[in-house]
């Protein structure tokens, strides 16, 4: 019976995982846009990677106020070059 029930975690556990992963990218949203206007960092250099990471459109998106330097926007669609102030 043990082994069934870890069967059975590991299951719901991978069935939930997408349902985790879009709760961390509304969390990431979340913390971009509260942060918007205020001085310093706020979390929203690790809300822009982690977003870049998952793939997310960041196009367009602004950051008034951030320090965003040395933020590495490699792997997702990239905001305009003159979208985030501290470009």
């Amino acid at each position: 019976t043990a082994l069934l029930i870890i069967a059975v975690c590991a299951m719901v556990w991978l069935l939930e995982s997408r349902q985790r992963s879009q709760q961390r990218q509304l969390t990431a949203w979340l913390v971009i846009q509260a942060g918007q206007g205020n001085l310093g960092d706020s979390g929203r250099t690790q809300a822009f990677a982690y977003l870049n990471k998952e793939g997310a459109d960041l196009r367009g998106l602004t950051a008034p106020r951030a320090d965003l330097r040395g933020l590495n926007l490699k792997h997702g669609s990239q905001p305009e070059a003159c979208a985030i102030d501290s470009c």
